[in-house]
């Protein structure tokens, strides 16, 4: 998350976990549906 202003809130509300978790998250989240592909890049 780049909004340091919003960050602090959003991990207060248990809207996110910890900051630079997203990517492990959503790459956990989609084992669940092999059919879907995806291809990480920067």
């Amino acid at each position: 998350m780049k909004n340091k202003v919003l960050a602090p809130v959003f991990k207060k509300f248990g809207i996110i976990e910890q900051w630079g978790n997203g990517l492990r998250l959503i790459a956990e989240e989609l084992k669940k549906y092999p059919e879907i592909k995806i291809e990480w890049s920067e």
